[in-house]
């Protein structure tokens, strides 16, 4: 039904859930570079909800600051020059498995996992 409108869909945002605010900020800020672009004081909750913000990606992490069993959360972003990406990961203590090949496209993929066992998947984007 979104087909025909495509071309104007251009934000793509994804919500995890957190337990820890603090290592929330520190990975997604600090060591990932996403630009906080919100944090709210949620009503529901005792926690703290963030919206981060990359080109136009954007992460909203729901913290609830209790300790949690989380289910498996999936992130994956798209850029471009994976080897200079996992060098300046590498820089701020991220360690990620070797390249991969997405079974989708066929092109490069680095995967490790951030707080609250979040699976960050960074696609090589097609140039």
């Amino acid at each position: 039904a979104s087909y025909p409108f495509a071309r104007r869909i251009d934000l793509s945002r994804t919500t995890l859930l957190g337990t820890d605010e603090e290592a929330v900020f520190h990975f997604y800020v600090t060591q990932l570079g996403f630009k906080p672009r919100r944090q709210l004081t949620a009503e529901y909750s005792f926690g703290t909800d963030f919206l981060f913000e990359m080109g136009k990606t954007q992460v909203e992490v729901r913290c609830s600051n209790r300790p949690a069993k989380l289910p498996t959360q999936y992130l994956s972003i798209s850029a471009r020059n994976l080897p200079l990406i996992k060098e300046r990961l590498l820089k701020h203590d991220i360690v990620t498995g070797p390249f991969e090949q997405d079974p989708y496209t066929g092109q490069r993929k680095l995967s490790f996992t951030g707080p609250d066992g979040v699976i960050v998947t960074i696609l090589e984007e097609e140039v």
